[in-house]
């Protein structure tokens, strides 16, 4: 079985995207993935050994990896066929959608992904399948009018309301707390499963929006900056896909988000 070998890093996010390149390969060409996992460049938030550990059962599982290994530079470097962790150099980054980005540091020819790609393939728990799953890491992006509007309007078309989180504290920091109920799911794999299979799943740049674009599941993304770019056509490639920021939405013909 012909395999391809490829080097990725943190942050978690920026991993969830690089998957694009593994399973692309796969439904392309047949070819599978060898992954190695490292620190570079940055470091995961909690260590390298537990990420490689939470990652482990979820990549282990999907069609296109042939092994998930811990990079070892004494034994695999010469063997490293795309390093993805060159996404901060590509001269894509901050001006298309982060798929396009991966894709094109692992293919210069710009390949386009299948409309409504999922990258990441995982069970649907569906504890909250009638239920707006909410999350929002707090001091991402500033909070104003227009963000607040947004997130009102979407909430108030929700009967069930439930903001999830690792633990509790950017609950703590969210301005519509009292209108949803808390739920704390520690376990990255559960904390995936919820939102694939969750009605919506509301949340800024962080990354579980980048969880949930892997999913390819139903989303609402909060963006701002130098992150706006590499979500605002989404909806160009993905049927259920919605964003907005300070200015406004950005998608043109939402389901949930409304223009002014």
């Amino acid at each position: 079985m012909k395999t391809v070998n490829i080097l990725m890093g943190p942050k978690l996010g920026d991993l969830m995207h690089s998957l694009t390149v593994p399973a692309f390969y796969y439904r392309t060409f047949g070819i599978k993935t060898n992954f190695f996992l490292c620190e570079k460049f940055d470091t995961f938030s909690t260590s390298l050994q537990r990420t490689y550990e939470e990652l482990k059962p979820i990549l282990e599982a999907q069609d296109y990896i042939n092994s998930f290994e811990l990079y070892d530079p004494a034994k695999h470097i010469r063997i490293i066929n795309h390093d993805l962790n060159q996404f901060r150099f590509n001269r894509l980054l901050y001006t298309r959608s982060f798929w396009a980005v991966f894709l094109h540091t692992a293919f210069p020819n710009n390949p386009v992904i299948p409309r409504n790609f999922v990258a990441l393939k995982m069970p649907k728990d569906d504890t909250f399948k009638d239920t707006l799953l909410i999350h929002r890491k707090d001091g991402r992006f500033e909070w104003d009018d227009e963000i607040e509007r947004n997130y009102k309007n979407v909430m108030d078309q929700f009967e069930k309301k439930v903001f999830i989180d690792f633990e509790e504290h950017h609950y703590q920091k969210f301005k519509f707390k009292d209108d949803c109920e808390l739920f704390v799911e520690p376990d990255l794999a559960k904390f995936m499963q919820y939102i694939n299979g969750c009605k919506v799943f509301m949340t800024n740049a962080t990354g579980t929006l980048c969880m949930a674009t892997s999913l390819n599941s139903p989303r609402i993304g909060e963006v701002g900056k130098f992150i706006t770019p590499h979500y605002m056509n989404d909806h160009l490639f993905f049927d259920n896909a919605e964003f907005f920021e300070h200015s406004g939405v950005l998608t043109p013909n939402p389901k949930y988000l409304k223009h002014k």
